[in-house]
C-alpha cells in the first residue's frame, strides 16, 4: 500500500516520492545485474533507474514496481551483452556477507565461505540465461511466482518448469564445485520435488514422504541443504562501502535527469 502511494505521488512529481522509490529499488536492482550481466551491470543499472523515472507516469500499477524495474534492467542486459561473452566475476566481495568480520576470525569458516562463494558464482553463471534469471528473480530477489513471470514475458507454468531446472541444475554444479565428484544421481528426482515443495506444488502426502525421505538419505539432505544455504547467502550479501556509494550516485543521476525533464511540475520540498 506505502508503495502504491509513493508510486501515485511520484507519478505527480513529487521529487521526494520518486527519490524513494529509486532509493529503495537501486540496491536490488544493482544486485539482480551483477548476477545476470556484471560486465555490463552499472550501465544496466544507470539505464533501469534513469527509465523508470522518465516512465513512471505510463505504469498502471497492474502489477509490482520492482517486477517491471526488473524487465528494464534485464533489456538493457541483453542488448549491452549482446554478441559478447559475459566474464566471470567476483559477486561477492570480502566485507559483503553480513557477519564477515567474525568470519575472519575464524580459519575453518573463513575457508568454507570463500570455497561456497566461489562455487556459487560458478554454478550460477555457467546456468543458461533463461534458468538463471527465473532463479535469481524468484528465489535471490523473492518475488512472486507472478511477479517473476511478469518480468519475464511468460506464463507462470513456464515460469516454474524453468525454476525447477535451474535449482536442479544449480545443485548439480554446486555438487561438482564443493564434493568434487559427478553430479548427483543417487536420487535423481529429489531436486524437482523440493522445488515442487517450494512453489507449494506438492500434496500433503507428497511433502510427508519427501521429508522422510530427506531424514533417511544424508546424500540427498547434503544437496537440499548445500543448495539453500548458497541462496541464502546470495540473498542477503551486502554492498560494499564502495559499491553503495556508486548505488547512490545512479539515483542522483536519474533524478537529475528526471527534473531536467519535468521543470513545471510540483516536486515537492528539495
Amino acid at each position: 500500500m506505502y508503495e502504491k502511494i509513493l508510486v501515485k505521488n511520484a507519478q505527480a512529481g513529487d521529487r521526494v516520492a520518486m527519490e524513494t522509490l529509486l532509493k529503495s529499488l537501486a540496491p536490488r536492482l544493482h544486485r539482480f545485474s551483477q548476477r545476470l550481466c556484471s560486465m555490463h551491470a552499472e550501465d544496466a543499472v544507470q539505464e533501469a533507474l534513469l527509465k523508470v523515472a522518465q516512465e513512471l507516469p505510463q505504469f498502471q500499477g497492474e502489477g509490482a514496481l520492482s517486477s517491471w524495474a526488473f524487465t528494464i534492467v534485464r533489456s538493457a542486459c541483453s542488448r549491452l551483452s549482446r554478441g559478447k561473452k559475459n566474464e566471470a566475476t567476483e559477486f561477492f566481495e570480502e566485507g559483503m556477507v553480513p557477519g564477515s568480520e567474525s568470519i575472519a576470525f575464524d580459519p575453518e569458516r573463513a575457508v568454507l565461505h570463500r570455497e561456497r562463494k566461489a562455487a556459487f558464482n560458478c554454478a550460477l553463471l555457467a546456468l543458461p540465461i533463461d534458468l538463471r534469471e527465473a532463479v535469481l528473480l524468484r528465489d535471490i530477489e523473492e518475488l512472486s511466482a507472478q511477479e517473476a513471470a511478469d518480468s519475464l514475458h511468460i506464463g507462470v507454468s513456464a515460469l516454474k518448469s524453468r525454476l525447477h531446472r535451474g535449482r536442479s541444475a544449480l545443485s548439480g554444479l554446486l555438487e561438482k564445485q564443493l564434493a568434487g565428484g559427478g553430479a548427483p544421481g543417487a536420487c535423481p528426482d529429489i531436486l524437482q520435488a523440493m522445488s515442487q515443495k517450494y512453489e507449494n506444488a506438492l500434496a500433503q502426502s507428497e511433502c510427508a514422504l519427501l521429508e522422510n525421505h530427506l531424514r533417511g538419505c544424508n546424500k540427498c539432505a547434503a544437496i537440499c541443504d548445500r543448495l539453500k544455504k548458497a541462496i541464502a547467502e546470495c540473498r542477503s550479501a551486502e554492498l560494499t562501502e564502495e559499491q553503495a556509494q556508486g548505488v547512490r550516485n545512479d539515483v542522483q543521476s536519474a533524478m537529475s535527469s528526471w527534473l531536467s525533464t519535468c521543470p513545471s511540475r510540483e516536486r515537492g520540498p528539495p
